[in-house]
């Protein structure tokens, strides 16, 4: 009995000190959930179904609804998203793509609720508990705010950058009208202006169209109605451009739908600018007052072109003499200096094509001569035979590849390069580059995006697939890191518009326009273990210039490179 007295002594100590550890478990949970409560993300956690079990008092706030509202809902419809005013499908939804094993970082999606809209910054992440089997951890931050304050600084930079865009065309125009036509360039482009209207003053009488300029920034069939209403109110507009004179402050005007500005040099007014909307658009004081600045700016510098035109008409006849004296020397100075740099250019152009054809052909025959007769001394197994004679393969291949780019280029210029076009489809081609690249590139994961409703182009299918086999291997060999590339194909008007982009090491913005220059490489640390002609890029261009198409490259030093090209459709 005493034996039992202690068992049970034993057993009703082991349930208290059960008892105390359960209670401050409790606790520690309480003060865990308190502080997840109190933090600014809103945090919720699911099962394996992707139904809410907890969430914090930020996520609450996030969704608008209560947690009684929230607990045992799918996640998906307390969190519906959207990207770019579009709906989010249901299985590209974060919790959906974290149910499948799969985690989502810090991904941007907009929030539209009781009429409000706002974008969060989402992270969703699978997890295992032991006793509860799968959950997804959801994240999620509101950055209304900050993406509201990188909105307003990029627009004030924007009309800063307005502003100098301003004084520049200005500074490098020759003449008044010319001041005008490119400030009311300028400002369309900025504001997204279809049309644009100017009066200069003074004005001989209203209905003369003499100081009168006008120009069409956006030409489309929706902008004809507003061009045909200008055109037809181009006296009334010269007229109310004389009384906004005397006022001096920039107005809203309702037909046609626009804004008219005065250009204020001083007190005086020497312009009123007009600028027009095919639809109504919503003033501001801060639009008048932004605008208002960009016509006491032009206004500065109309002053200054004024005062340059007369100086300009003084010196006239002094000029006039001076220059039919020295016209013979100058053309004569003009001929020789030509001349000369044709001379300098040809030697140059000799020069490095000798020294780039010499470079290009001695590495390939190196190999060629040295592998040759290292089988020739020795004997090797089979399978290094094999691996030796891989090397002479590609090395032939990669001489044969030089010599055709150099008769490619040689026929483009000559005008004997001879296109067989016809319909082709991009897509196949697409997945021949992918076949062709990726077996031999482990590190690259290549990536083809084309719009269902792609339209076939008009083409040669072999210089076509020439253009995208240069791209594609220029995307493996300047990103030696690996990554993706993506092959893009969309419609565009009466175009397809092809992207090839990497995520290799890029290049500097000063080298892009002379990208496609023959025998251009850019020569820096990361491209001069790299070897080429410079000939790729100088092909493609001819190809795709020849197939009526226009290319162009976006790149930025360390980030990658996106080449686009332009093929018409039938």
């Amino acid at each position: 009995m005493p034996q039992e007295r202690d068992i049970l002594e034993q057993l009703s100590l082991l349930a208290r000190a059960s008892d105390v550890e359960l209670v401050e478990s409790r606790a520690t949970l309480g003060k865990m959930e308190v502080a997840l409560g109190a933090i600014a993300e809103g945090i919720a956690a699911t099962d394996s179904q992707g139904n809410i079990e907890w969430c914090n008092s930020s996520f609450e706030s996030i969704v608008r609804r209560r947690r009684d509202e929230i607990l045992g809902h799918f996640a998906v419809e307390m969190l519906p998203l959207f990207r770019d005013g579009i709906e989010v499908a249901r299985w590209r939804h974060p919790v959906v793509i974290a149910m499948d094993d799969e985690l989502v970082d810090s991904e941007v999606f907009e929030l539209c609720l009781e009429g409000r809209q706002r974008v969060l910054e989402i992270s969703a992440r699978p997890v295992c508990l032991l006793q509860h089997g799968k959950s997804i951890i959801l994240t999620v931050r509101d950055i209304t705010r900050s993406r509201i304050r990188e909105r307003v600084l990029t627009e004030q930079k924007a009309f800063l950058q307005l502003l100098q865009k301003v004084t520049d065309a200005a500074n490098s125009s020759d003449s008044e009208e010319t001041v005008v036509r490119d400030v009311l360039s300028l400002v369309c482009a900025h504001g997204g202006w279809p049309a644009a209207f100017a009066t200069r003053f003074p004005c001989p009488k209203p209905s003369s169209n003499r100081d009168c300029v006008c120009i069409w920034h956006l030409e489309s069939e929706a902008h004809l109605p507003l061009k045909r209403q200008v055109e037809e109110n181009r006296e009334t507009l010269v007229k109310a451009a004389a009384e906004l004179a005397n006022t001096r402050r920039p107005v809203a005007i309702s037909n046609p739908s626009g804004l008219a500005i005065p250009v204020l040099s001083g007190r005086e007014v020497v312009a009123v600018l007009h600028f027009f909307s095919s639809a109504s658009f919503a003033s501001s004081d801060d639009l008048l007052e932004r605008m208002s600045q960009v016509g006491v700016q032009l206004g500065r510098v109309v002053e200054r072109k004024r005062a340059e035109t007369a100086l300009r008409q003084a010196h006239t006849a002094l000029e006039q003499r001076v220059q039919e004296r020295t016209r013979e020397l100058a053309e004569a100075n003009e001929a020789l200096r030509a001349e000369v740099q044709q001379r300098r250019k040809a030697e140059a152009l000799k020069d490095e094509l000798v020294s780039t054809v010499s470079h290009e052909l001695r590495t390939p025959l190196s190999s060629l001569l040295g592998f040759s007769e290292i089988m020739l001394d020795e004997e090797y197994p089979r399978e290094q035979q094999c691996e030796f004679l891989n090397i002479i393969r590609n090395e032939s291949l990669r001489l044969t590849q030089l010599i055709n780019d150099f008769l490619d280029l040689q026929r483009l210029e000559s005008g004997r390069m001879a296109y067989a076009l016809e319909p082709v489809k991009l897509e196949p081609l697409f997945r021949d580059m992918r076949a062709m690249f990726e077996p031999t590139s482990g590190s690259h994961r290549f990536v083809l995006e084309t719009a269902a409703d792609l339209q076939d182009v008009q083409a040669d299918p072999n210089r076509l697939k020439q253009v995208l086999t240069n791209l594609v291997s220029n995307a493996v060999k300047f990103s030696p890191q690996g990554g993706d590339i993506l092959l893009r194909a969309r419609n565009t008007d009466s175009f397809v518009e092809v992207m090839v982009e990497d995520h290799g090491i890029g290049m500097p913005r000063e080298a892009i326009p002379k990208l496609f220059q023959k025998f251009y490489r850019v020569d820096n640390a990361d491209t001069r273990k790299i070897g080429g002609t410079g000939l790729g890029l100088a092909l493609i261009r001819e190809i795709v210039e020849a197939h009526r198409g226009t290319v162009w490259v976006e790149s930025e030093h360390g980030k990658g490179s996106r080449f686009y090209l332009t093929l018409p459709v039938l």
